[in-house]
């Protein structure tokens, strides 16, 4: 009975968390620890990279012509998830002086993302390999049908590099085009072959993302210490 009861609650907060729509095609297939871990996990923001709520971090992007800049950083939006939500203004790819991190968002474009989960849709070769994997949804744009067909999907890649004697976080990621309906493993694919070159051409003048869609970036930050009792 009160196994029972468990896996009703934590399968409450798994729907209100990952949305009717995708929670309601997936849960019946997992057990009850699976269930009870992703939903903690979400709550705590470990499904999303690992910024640390509210904490803001500078964004550059990689192999630009068009020198761009932005923020990103971890925080509650109820309206998209119970789970914090993983935020990242851009600016915009034209000629300007006035770069900056988010003091005016006026020629910046935001992204949100619902981040859904670290196991899938990419190869486990490819985790097994060190890339960090998320799946995200992207609710950039208003959406109002919670039907899966309209949903938008997309993958991130990224590592990440710890200078604790800076006190400094540096994540490199690289963000897959949208795709509207159902997400692949091929949404995956060439991110981490973008990540592992060292000789990767520019993008030219006046365009932000790479051939196949995907944005490639840096993102410097100041993550809280954690203090261990």
């Amino acid at each position: 009975m009160m196994e029972s009861l468990i896996r009703q609650f934590y399968t409450f907060f798994y729907i209100v968390l990952f949305s009717s729509w995708i929670a309601a095609i997936k849960f019946e297939a997992l057990t009850d620890e699976e269930i009870k871990n992703q939903t903690l996990s979400s709550l705590m923001g470990k499904l999303c990279p690992p910024f640390g709520l509210g904490v803001r971090f500078e964004v550059a992007t990689i192999q630009t012509e068009t020198r761009m800049f932005g923020c990103t950083y971890l925080e509650h939006k109820t309206t998209i998830s119970a789970a914090p939500v993983f935020h990242l203004w851009l600016e915009r790819p034209e000629k300007t002086n006035n770069h900056g991190h988010c003091k005016d968002t006026s020629n910046m474009d935001r992204f949100a993302f619902e981040c859904v989960s670290k196991k899938e849709p990419t190869k486990k070769e490819e985790i097994s390999k060190g890339w960090n994997y998320v799946k995200l949804i992207d609710h950039s744009e208003p959406q109002i049908s919670q039907d899966i067909k309209d949903l938008v999907f997309r993958c991130a890649v990224y590592d990440v590099n710890d200078a604790p004697a800076q006190g400094l976080k540096v994540i490199r990621m690289a963000i897959s085009a949208p795709r509207k309906g159902e997400m692949h493993e091929d949404l995956c694919d060439s991110l981490s072959k973008t990540m592992a070159k060292d000789d990767l051409p520019y993008i030219s003048e006046g365009h932000r993302t790479w051939p196949d869609g995907s944005m490639y970036l840096y993102m410097l930050g100041k993550p809280p210490v954690v203090v261990k009792g």
